[in-house]
């Protein structure tokens, strides 16, 4: 479950706002989950990378994401988190195409 103010997986688009201190502090007291992160995530993508301003800045998602995400939630309530960025999603970014 989201914090109050925020949205669970990605309703008003705050929960892709948080930065990685204050979502990991939140997963750490069970007010947010990897899963709900990774949502928030994927929405903001869609709505700033093909809609809106139409950035197409992502060109890959991947598409075990919300899978990954889970496992690490599983993880994090039995007790494993496996370093300081625990259940945070990433973005990798491809720097060949850059002059």
């Amino acid at each position: 479950m989201a914090p109050e103010g925020f949205a669970s997986a990605a309703g008003d688009g705050k929960t892709a706002l948080l930065d990685g201190p204050t979502a990991v502090k939140l997963m750490d007291e069970g007010k947010l989950t990897s899963v709900e992160l990774t949502r928030a995530y994927i929405a903001r993508i869609a709505a700033l990378n093909k809609s809106g301003p139409g950035l197409n800045a992502v060109t890959q998602l991947n598409q075990d994401a919300l899978k990954d995400a889970a496992l690490l939630d599983k993880e994090r309530r039995e007790g494993h988190v496996r370093g300081p960025a625990h259940g945070l999603p990433g973005l990798r970014v491809d720097g060949n195409d850059f002059l």
